[in-house]
């Protein structure tokens, strides 16, 4: 995965999950050795704590129509872009990657 750019949106509802949303853009590539239809809630961020965050893209007034995501085969070896919100704390960093069995 290729971070593409990072925005940070306050979250404008009260949630025990943070106070953050990273709305992030990326570019995934198929390296699990089948074709697959990426599912935008397999995608999770694990913050620098070792805490879980999957992706969503509604639930918050804030994230309103940002996402515009394929929902079509992405074959073996290829590529395309996404994006999706993670909900943190702020200041939270760590690692994106796609959790192929949930």
């Amino acid at each position: 995965m290729v971070v593409k750019t990072v925005r940070i949106l306050s979250a404008p509802e009260n949630s025990v999950q943070g106070d953050t949303l990273y709305v992030v853009a990326f570019t995934f590539t198929n390296d699990l050795g089948r074709d697959l239809v990426p599912q935008l809630n397999h995608f999770t961020f694990e913050d620098s704590n070792k805490i879980r965050h999957t992706a969503i893209d509604s639930g918050s007034t804030a994230l309103a129509g940002l996402f515009h995501n394929s929902d079509e085969i992405l074959k073996k070896g290829e590529s395309r872009d996404y994006t999706a919100a993670f909900l943190v704390y702020a200041g939270a960093y760590g690692t994106l990657y796609y959790a192929q069995d949930f």
